[in-house]
């Protein structure tokens, strides 16, 4: 497997929008425009190996920080050390800032994986 930048032009970019379709019960509202704003600005990354994509962390930047907002790996690809890859990805490129943040709701299964990443909770915020 390998980590690759989407672009707007990437083929790789309608598998993304199709994980998230499949998976937007957990992942939250995102309109059409926005995965393809997020490619023109090269802030997704894909993982893929020989069958196609397998995963994306798609985020942004802001305040001299990167904000992960969704990060999917497909069923047959979960336990296989996927999520660190993308997630490392992200820190080597993104190393001259000063962190990475995300927002996780605790009732999710995922929101165990996080520690296991590296990443300390800071703090709760009511959810809406």
């Amino acid at each position: 497997m390998k980590v690759m930048t989407v672009l707007s032009d990437s083929p790789q970019l309608v598998d993304v929008k199709s994980l998230w379709r499949k998976n937007s019960d957990t992942l939250g509202m995102m309109p059409e425009g926005g995965f393809d704003f997020h490619a023109e600005k090269k802030w997704i990354l894909g993982l893929v190996d020989d069958t196609g994509l397998q995963g994306y962390l798609m985020y942004r930047v802001s305040r001299n920080r990167a904000h992960i907002v969704h990060l999917r790996i497909a069923e047959g690809c979960r336990g296989k050390r996927a999520s660190g890859l993308l997630v490392d990805e992200l820190i080597r490129i993104k190393k001259h800032l000063i962190g990475i943040e995300l927002r996780c709701r605790r009732d999710f299964a995922v929101s165990a994986l996080w520690p296991k990443l590296g990443f300390v909770p800071i703090g709760d915020r009511r959810g809406r």
